[in-house]
């Protein structure tokens, strides 16, 4: 990964701008100047964490942090702290310097996995679009779905139908669960 710069390290571009909130990915888009500047400005005011050579200069990330790291440093300055020697300890407020893609969580993360029981809806012993649960829909006797969820799965649209009898609420009485395909 890394750049013709510095090609032995795990950061890239892509992954410093997905660790960002929204409004600093779109900075990514603007060329440098006067309203660059201006939005960055107002961005810092408003409690984001500004790193000036990257958002403000458009600098790229995976040649600073390779640098930055190079040099020993360990965290810079944001837009509105005072400079430091960048060494040490990151303290509040500051932009940690790191070339690990692990140090980058995605900001958006992706969907969460499907259940690991297996798939939600099971078959259609019912005829029609009704079907039973799957092995996934109940994981150590909790039931997974809410009543009028709507789940996908293979392509198609299930609505889970789910009913309670006796005392639900505190761990006993038995449940009714199947899903008709709406789509």
């Amino acid at each position: 990964m890394g750049n013709q710069f510095f090609p032995n390290i795990e950061l890239t571009d892509d992954i410093y701008y997905a660790a960002q909130p929204h409004e600093i990915q779109a900075l990514r888009q603007m060329t440098t100047g006067d309203a660059r500047t201006k939005r960055c400005q107002d961005l810092a005011t408003k409690g984001f964490l500004i790193h000036v050579p990257i958002m403000v200069w458009g600098w790229d990330p995976t040649t600073y942090m390779g640098m930055m790291e190079q040099d020993g440093l360990t965290w810079a300055a944001s837009a509105l702290m005072p400079p430091g020697d960048g060494s040490g300890p990151v303290p509040p407020g500051a932009i940690k310097i790191s070339t690990k893609a692990k140090d980058y969580p995605a900001f958006d993360p992706p969907p969460p996995p499907e259940p690991t029981g297996g798939p939600l809806v099971g078959g259609n012993v019912f005829g029609g679009d009704l079907y039973t649960y799957g092995k996934g829909a109940v994981l150590n006797g909790k039931v997974q779905v809410l009543d009028g969820q709507v789940v996908p799965q293979d392509g198609a649209q299930y609505k889970a139908h789910l009913s309670w009898s006796g005392s639900a609420m505190v761990g006993g009485g038995a449940f009714t669960l199947y899903f008709q395909r709406i789509g």
